[in-house]
C-alpha cells in the first residue's frame, strides 16, 4: 500500500525557505531562487511536527509513505530537507502570503500545478502504476488541484483511494480524532486494521459498515445568524468559541473577517 499525505505547516526548527522572502519579478528567476535557499540536511521525518505529523510517522514501517509538499514536490521520509514557508492552500487568508506568485497572466491553480510540475522535475521520486497496489491519497482539495497532471494516472482506477470522497466526518469520535486530523487517522486505522484492501468497491462496502456500526454526527447543527447579530457578539468581547457553544453557526474567517471591521 501506497500512501499519500499533504505536507504539514509546523516545522522544527528555523525557518530558513520562506516564498514570502523572494521578490524575482518572473517564473524562472523565482524558481531558481526557491531551489537555492530550499537546499537541506535533515530527513523529512525530523522536520515536520505535530499532531498529525506524529500519526504519518508511526506508519513509516506499514506502508509506503510520500509526502505532497509544495516546496519539493514528493519526498519520502528520509529525504533531506530544509524547513521552510510554501503552500498550495488559499483556505486561510493569513497564509496568502506563503502562495506561489502569479506570473504570466496565471490564475493561481494554473500557477500551483505550473510549480508543482516543476517541483516533480527536481525530486527523487519515481512512481509508476501497478495495477495491483492500492493508492492511498490522504491529500486535501488544494494539494489535489495542483497535482492534478499526476493523477491522472490513477483516475479512473479502482485501486486509487482518495479518501477525500468519502464522508468520513461520522467516524471521527470514534477514531477519536478531530476533522483536521481524520483523513490521516483514518488511513492509520485502514493500514493497521483492513490492509489487504485493495479497491474503491471493497473501501465503499467498508465505509458504509463502519458507519453504521460507529457512526455519529461530528457536529450538531447550529442556528444561523446574520453579520449584525455577530458584530454585537464581538462588541460585547465574546469569542467565536463562545458563539458556537451557545449553538450558532459562523466560521472562523467570517468572524475575523466582521471582527476587523468593527
Amino acid at each position: 500500500m501506497k500512501l499519500f499525505v499533504s505536507c504539514v505547516s509546523k516545522k522544527h526548527g528555523e525557518i530558513k525557505a520562506d516564498v514570502s522572502k523572494i521578490k524575482a519579478d518572473n517564473h524562472e528567476d523565482f524558481l531558481k531562487e526557491w531551489l537555492d535557499i530550499r537546499e537541506g540536511n535533515t530527513p523529512a521525518r525530523d522536520v515536520y511536527k505535530g499532531a498529525q505529523w506524529e500519526i504519518i510517522k508511526k506508519l513509516e514501517n506499514k506502508a509506503e509513505v510520500y509526502v505532497v509538499s509544495a516546496g519539493y514536490g514528493r519526498l519520502r521520509l528520509d529525504d533531506n530537507i530544509t524547513p521552510y514557508s510554501i503552500t498550495f492552500s488559499s483556505a486561510y487568508p493569513e497564509n496568502n502570503h506563503l502562495l506561489i506568485p502569479q506570473f504570466d497572466d496565471l490564475n493561481q491553480k494554473q500557477t500551483n500545478q505550473r510549480w508543482w510540475g516543476s517541483m516533480v522535475s527536481h525530486d527523487k521520486v519515481d512512481i509508476k502504476y501497478d495495477p495491483n497496489e492500492s493508492y492511498v491519497f490522504t491529500t486535501n482539495p488544494c494539494y489535489n488541484s495542483a497535482m492534478a497532471v499526476d493523477l491522472k494516472l490513477f483516475e479512473g482506477k479502482d485501486n486509487y483511494l482518495k479518501l477525500t470522497d468519502y464522508r468520513l466526518g461520522r467516524l471521527a469520535k470514534w477514531l477519536k480524532t478531530g476533522a483536521n486530523n481524520l483523513n490521516v487517522t483514518f488511513a492509520k486505522w485502514l493500514i493497521e486494521n483492513e490492509p489487504n484492501i485493495k479497491t474503491n468497491t471493497e473501501l465503499k462496502i467498508l465505509i458504509e459498515d463502519l458507519d453504521k456500526k460507529h457512526g455519529k454526527d461530528l457536529y450538531k447543527k447550529r442556528s444561523k445568524v446574520d453579520d449584525a447579530f455577530i458584530y454585537d457578539w464581538i462588541e460585547q468581547n465574546k469569542t467565536i468559541q463562545q458563539l458556537r457553544d451557545n449553538n450558532y453557526s459562523c466560521s472562523k474567517q467570517r468572524f475575523n473577517n466582521l471582527k476587523q471591521l468593527r
